[in-house]
């Protein structure tokens, strides 16, 4: 169903659901009115204006800014207009279309507030304050587009964030179970994101998942732990060539004791780090504790073989290095 931005007013709730599965990895979105939605997540029928299915973490990673005021400024030439008796409609075209362009993006938080906006327009006009009404609204809607402008939404911990709401409106949500097979949870809004932002940061905490920043390509990515660094096979398939060429500079005038020296400490630390972490646990880590015995035996086994002069340092000293990409490659599968 497409959204008609006509000068008729709706008197239904327009609904924002947020559907998050952690076993699938995905996040489900729909928009559209408050019994439709229902509908659709219940049984599947129902018209709404989105219904969009995508890897989980999208919402968060893609969630719009407003750094250069288009939406405020749209909300302020939609109040002025309410003083043009004679040429309203006129005078709030240029925001209008603007509202439907946004709308066109298909991002879901664009087209809520899009439409929100437009409603919102629509009902205050016949209102006491009409103006004053609208742009408290607008202003609650939007804030959470200029509320991040210099960080990103995960930045700050959840708590932090809640201890910033001070409206009502910005701290209820609904919480559906719509469907007894599924056992989905749902949540939903009929008014600001803001809830739904924190209800989002609260399940990745609950669940121990992680945006991180691709050291490769500068993408945001969800991930299981804070030492995955790279969001994709590409990329990882990037890192190694690049720091296999970096092996290689360095290999031609490392020393191989000093080489020997450092890539034993590379293992040792990271090794000692999952000990602590997993002191409960010591048979996660233990297939690390064999692959570093493994690693030792085979050290000494090359160097000796360098004294004797059957290999040479540098081909020792390469291996070492690869030997790097060994333990990082086992960290990350466990």
């Amino acid at each position: 169903m497409i959204y008609e931005f006509s000068s008729k007013e709706t008197d239904f709730a327009l609904a924002f659901a947020l559907c998050l599965d952690r076993q699938k990895m995905k996040e489900h979105i729909l928009i559209g009115p408050e019994g439709a939605v229902y509908n659709r997540l219940s049984r599947g029928g129902g018209d709404v204006y989105c219904d969009l299915t995508r890897p989980l973490g999208e919402l968060l990673i893609g969630f719009p800014h407003d750094a250069e005021s288009l939406w405020s400024h749209n909300a302020e030439i939609l109040k002025e207009s309410y003083q043009k008796i004679f040429s309203r409609w006129g005078y709030a075209q240029p925001a209008k279309d603007c509202l439907q362009r946004q709308y066109a993006q298909n991002d879901p938080v664009r087209q809520y507030l899009a439409i929100q906006t437009w409603r919102e327009y629509l009902k205050c006009y016949f209102q006491d304050h009409s103006a004053d009404k609208l742009a408290h609204q607008t202003n609650l809607l939007y804030r959470p587009l200029y509320s991040y402008d210099e960080r990103q939404i995960w930045d700050e911990p959840v708590d932090r964030l809640h201890s910033r709401i001070s409206l009502r409106a910005e701290s209820s949500i609904q919480l559906w179970y719509p469907n007894r097979k599924t056992r989905l949870e749902c949540a939903l809004t009929t008014y600001s994101l803001q809830p739904i932002i924190l209800y989002y940061l609260q399940r990745l905490h609950d669940w121990k998942l992680h945006i991180q920043e691709c050291k490769v390509c500068g993408k945001f990515f969800l991930a299981k732990s804070r030492r995955y660094a790279l969001c994709s096979p590409k990329c990882r398939t990037a890192q190694a060539t690049e720091n296999k060429r970096q092996f290689d500079q360095r290999a031609k005038d490392m020393p191989f004791e000093q080489a020997y020296e450092s890539a034993y400490a590379y293992w040792y630390n990271r090794i000692k780090r999952l000990r602590k972490q997993n002191a409960d646990h010591p048979e996660r880590i233990a297939a690390l504790e064999e692959a570093f015995s493994n690693f030792k035996a085979e050290s000494v086994h090359r160097k000796d073989a360098v004294k004797k002069d059957q290999i040479t340092s540098q081909g020792f000293i390469a291996w070492l290095l690869e030997q790097r990409n060994v333990i990082d490659r086992l960290i990350e599968e466990l």
